[in-house]
């Protein structure tokens, strides 16, 4: 009977891993200790894996928090949008999509959620933080504006579609 040996994971494949584990690692980071206590030692040592790696993946600490809110962000759209793409193409059906998929499992989260707000919270100071978040929102925004006007002239309704898609 042979032995069947696992099968080593490519140098890319590693790299990409080790990033991974590192921005989920600096995601429970966050949301157990804020941004500000977080440090490259304590995601290290929470990924199980040397300063020094860290530094191999990420410049700095900045470049390691933007990149974990860009991998966020990223989650987020991806989820949104699919649950956009999927959805009977009626503008309430694609309406519900959009608000159920901020519930989907894959980011309604406690920690997830506990860091897009430390993330909130550092946007009036960071630039990047406010760019990163307020492209997502945008994008976001843009949708549920586009499907209030789809139901405001299909329901001949006398409501400002702004305004509605804004208290969205």
């Amino acid at each position: 009977m042979s032995v069947l040996k696992p099968r080593r994971l490519s140098r890319a494949a590693q790299k990409e891993l080790r990033r991974a584990q590192l921005i989920e690692a600096t995601i429970r980071e966050i949301a157990e200790t804020g941004l500000a206590d977080t440090t490259v030692a304590s995601v290290a040592a929470r990924a199980g894996l040397s300063r020094g790696m860290v530094n191999v993946h990420f410049n700095s600490k900045d470049s390691l928090l933007s990149e974990t809110l860009q991998h966020l962000s990223r989650e987020y759209r991806d989820c949104w949008q699919q649950a956009y793409d999927t959805a009977p193409t009626a503008p309430a059906a694609r309406l519900i999509a959009l608000f159920r998929a901020d519930f989907d499992s894959r980011i309604c989260q406690r920690h997830k959620i506990a860091v897009w707000y430390a993330f909130w919270g550092e946007a009036r100071s960071r630039p990047v933080y406010r760019e990163l978040c307020g492209t997502r929102d945008d994008d976001r925004n843009r949708h549920t504006l586009a499907l209030c006007r789809q139901l405001t002239l299909e329901g001949g309704y006398d409501h400002d579609a702004a305004q509605a898609a804004s208290g969205l």
